[in-house]
């Protein structure tokens, strides 16, 4: 009987050595600050809960072997079992933040090396056929319908997305948006066509690249690269480009400069 006895004595304390009643564990950062909503669950997730504003939580039943996974944006996941916390606080690191992200309009790749149809047109041609807008150089050298009204206006068409639906960039800024309204925009006639180095337009969905605004497609605008001297002579090399023209048929005046 006293075996019996003893043996029962042996497993309480075992039970007892296993299980606390309450624990309350405080997570800290790198410089002791305590850090709110830290997720903490247990492997099977049986237990889920977040630390309070001072970085606390009350476990309720726990178990010594329990290992129990703190996580929070930004820092590194820190997992460990109950008995292995000394004095209720655990240390989270930092190191979980995101890399560099590049955003980027587009590379100047091959047109072979995309997916998407490009078509490109470059200032030679505008000089030759000498578009009163870059809504006028669209129509004329691309695949796009251009709307007017009036005009002064000009809104593109592409494969019948319109307004808030395509994209229009100038060097890598956007010029709309999704928020736009789904009527008609003139932003494409702002650009002046004698300041471009080349047009080029993305036919079909350019959401991968330019995100969720270029559903029907993307028209960049890229200005002309200035020239500079790299050379070890201090040398100064002044060019520059200049018209004048007058339209009989709307009474247009254009005037242009540029120097580099």
């Amino acid at each position: 009987m006293a075996f019996y006895r003893y043996l029962y004595f042996l497993f309480f304390m075992g039970f007892l050595n296993s299980v606390y009643g309450q624990v309350t564990i405080t997570v800290l950062d790198n410089e002791g600050l305590p850090i709110e909503f830290v997720e903490v669950f247990n492997k099977d997730f049986s237990y889920t809960g977040l630390t309070d504003t001072l970085g606390m939580i009350e476990i309720p039943n726990a178990y010594n072997e329990d290992v129990f996974v703190f996580q929070y944006l930004g820092y590194q996941q820190f997992s460990a079992r109950l008995i292995d916390i000394v004095d209720g606080l655990v240390y989270m690191q930092t190191g979980l933040l995101l890399d560099e992200v590049q955003v980027v309009g587009r590379t100047d790749n091959q047109s072979r090396d995309l997916a998407g149809k490009v078509e490109s047109i470059n200032a030679k041609i505008f000089e030759l056929t000498n578009p009163q807008t870059s809504a006028d150089a669209l129509t004329q050298h691309a695949d796009v319908y251009i709307q007017k009204s009036q005009m002064g206006g000009g809104s593109p068409v592409v494969r019948g997305f319109e307004a808030n639906k395509v994209l229009l960039v100038l060097d890598g800024v956007r010029m709309n948006n999704a928020i736009y309204r789904s009527g008609h925009l003139q932003s494409a006639i702002t650009i002046d066509i004698a300041m471009l180095d080349r047009l080029e337009v993305l036919y079909g969905p350019g959401s991968l690249i330019y995100g969720s605004d270029a559903i029907g497609g993307v028209i960049h605008f890229r200005t002309k690269n200035p020239k500079l001297n790299f050379g070890k002579t201090k040398s100064l090399n002044i060019f520059g480009n200049s018209y004048l023209r007058y339209s009989t048929a709307n009474q247009e005046k254009s005037i242009h400069f540029d120097i580099n």
